[in-house]
C-alpha cells in the first residue's frame, strides 16, 4: 500500500509538471507575441488622428471614437459584450462597426456580439486595395481597422491583449483584407 501510495504521489507530481509546463508554454507565447507588437507599436494622439482625419473624410469620427474608447482604457477580454466589459478583437470591430452602422453589419435576431464577429471575415466583401476605415484581419485572430498616414505609412488601429492600439500595418501578414461599407 505505501507503493501504492508513492505511485499515485508520483503521478500527481507528473501531472503538475505537465500542467506548470503547458502554463509556462503559454506564457512564453504571450510575451513572444508582446515584444512583436510592441515593436511595431505607432504613435497616434488626438492632434496627428485629427490630421489624418481631415486627409480622409468620412473617417474622422471612427478614429476619434477608437482613440475616445482607447483614452477611457477599453480592457482585452476574450468574448467581452461591451466597452465596460472589454472585447477580443473580432468582437471589438464588430462592436465599432455596428456603433457606426455599417452596411451588411445588421445584427441577426438573437445573435451575441461574440457569435456575430466570429463570422466577420465572412460578411464583409474582399479587397486586395484597403481603403481608410477597411479592416484588416491578421493571424491570432486580430481584426484591425486600416487607416492611411502620407508621412508615417499605413497603420492600423484595434483590440489587443494590450488594449486599443495602434500598430504598423505589417506587424503582421495579412490574412486578408475586407472592405466596410460606411453609412
Amino acid at each position: 500500500t505505501q507503493a501504492q501510495s508513492q505511485q499515485g504521489n508520483a503521478d500527481n507530481y507528473k501531472n503538475q509538471v505537465t500542467e506548470l509546463q503547458t502554463q509556462l508554454a503559454e506564457a512564453q507565447k504571450n510575451l513572444a507575441d508582446a515584444v512583436t507588437l510592441s515593436r511595431s507599436l505607432r504613435t497616434l494622439d488626438f492632434a496627428n488622428a485629427k490630421e489624418i482625419a481631415s486627409r480622409f473624410p468620412g473617417s474622422e469620427s471612427l478614429l476619434l471614437d477608437l482613440l475616445d474608447l482607447r483614452q477611457r482604457r477599453t480592457k482585452w477580454k476574450v468574448g467581452g459584450q461591451s466597452p465596460q466589459e472589454g472585447f477580443d478583437s473580432p468582437s471589438f470591430a464588430m462592436y465599432m462597426l455596428r456603433q457606426k452602422r455599417a452596411s451588411g453589419i445588421e445584427p441577426q435576431p438573437v445573435e451575441s456580439l461574440a457569435a456575430a464577429s466570429r463570422s466577420l471575415y465572412d460578411k464583409l466583401p474582399p479587397t486586395t486595395q484597403p481603403r481608410t476605415g477597411d479592416l484588416v484581419f491578421y493571424p491570432a485572430g486580430y481584426a484591425m481597422f486600416y487607416f492611411a498616414d502620407p508621412r508615417e505609412g499605413p497603420f492600423v488601429l484595434g483590440m489587443t491583449p494590450f488594449g486599443i492600439t495602434a500598430l504598423k500595418s505589417d506587424f503582421a501578414k495579412p490574412v486578408g483584407y475586407r472592405q466596410v461599407q460606411w453609412r
